[in-house]
């Protein structure tokens, strides 16, 4: 029996624009909370609403059974944060009335707060690897500045895991609600479907000061590399990965507000095969491209996708030989993944449309 075996990576580098301010909602939530089911459908409608919205979910452990949610030391954060109750959720990390952590009756507020900010910095990620065989996720993250904060010093760089489409149950308040979305599923939802679950903080819950020197130079790239072993009960396939660039101060986490973050999801990023694939071995010119891309392949494909940043697929196109042309008219200008596929293979560029 042949072994499929996945590797990722990162022709150039994944981000969206440049310039593009990204706001960051972190959610505070368990399987016990009737109501936050229903808030997880309300953060799908404003991700719908506000494209730059990168949403986390952290979970609070159940100590008295078994539970795959919760990510390595959550209470931590949660009494770092200072979450009373849940659903609650903080938004760049930055305080609304004095606390860092609101209800859901003001989430769309504080996301429209940070809509129009100056973003600060950009954030890349690049150079992605995943071996099979030890299940090793390697990859690195760029920070380049492109504007400096006011009488800010210290920053911070923050990496999450996260996993979506984790299957297990959750309690909901909504089985009775007549013309709900949850209405019919269940007091507790056996095969509920958790999404943008957080699985690890790579550097601490505040990040890692120490790979943005302290007064940064516009202009200047800052790598690290983040190395993660994936435990064999997580679906890697689900992966989606975000980095934010945060101020820092010392003591208070008050002060800690995210200026800009990122999300990649690695589906994008896979080549996948039983063997040696002439799929690799192709081109698209021009790129940055304008009207139409140009492809020529060794290796006929069965199938083109164009997906956005977020995995969103945005376009089907098949293909009739080793040469095409695809029409990329009508189509936002912006940063894409072109997906080609081959039955079970498939391998993901980068293409950017002016």
């Amino acid at each position: 029996m042949k072994k499929l075996t996945f590797v990722f990576i990162v022709l150039g580098f994944a981000y969206s624009s440049f310039g593009q301010k990204n706001i960051l909602i972190e959610k505070f939530t368990n399987l016990y909370c009737g109501s936050c089911p229903d808030k997880s459908i309300l953060l799908t409608n404003l991700e719908q609403e506000y494209p730059q919205l990168i949403w986390i979910s952290h979970y609070w452990p159940a100590s008295f059974e078994y539970n795959p949610l919760p990510y390595p030391g959550a209470e931590q954060m949660w009494e770092e944060v200072g979450i009373g109750g849940t659903p609650n959720a903080i938004v760049d990390r930055t305080p609304y009335n004095g606390q860092l952590g609101s209800g859901a009756g003001n989430w769309e507020t504080r996301i429209q707060q940070q809509v129009d900010l100056e973003s600060y910095v950009d954030i890349e990620f690049g150079n992605i690897n995943f071996d099979e065989n030890n299940r090793q996720l390697t990859f690195e993250v760029t920070s380049k500045f492109h504007t400096l904060p006011t009488d800010v010093e210290n920053f911070s760089v923050i990496v999450y895991v996260t996993e979506d489409n984790v299957i297990w149950r959750q309690h909901s308040y909504y089985n009775n609600s007549p013309g709900h979305p949850l209405e019919g599923l269940g007091d507790v939802i056996q095969d509920y479907s958790h999404q943008n679950l957080l699985r690890e903080l790579l550097n601490g819950g505040w990040g890692d000061e120490n790979i943005i020197p302290n007064n940064p130079v516009i202009g200047e790239e800052y790598v690290q590399t983040f190395s993660y072993q994936v435990p064999d009960m997580y679906n890697h396939i689900n992966f989606e990965l975000t980095a934010a660039v945060t101020e820092y101060h010392e003591t208070d986490f008050k002060q800690r507000p995210v200026l800009n973050a990122e999300r990649i999801a690695l589906e994008n990023f896979i080549i996948s095969s039983t063997n040696e694939t002439e799929l690799s071995n192709f081109n698209a010119f021009p790129n940055p491209a304008k009207g139409v891309i140009n492809l020529q392949f060794k290796e006929q494909p069965t199938q083109l996708n164009l997906v956005d940043m977020k995995g969103i697929q945005i376009k089907q196109y098949a293909v009739t030989g080793l040469d095409a042309q695809i029409d990329l008219n009508n189509i936002p200008a912006g940063q894409y993944i072109l997906q080609v596929l081959n039955g079970d293979q498939m391998i993901s560029q980068k293409i950017v449309i002016e």
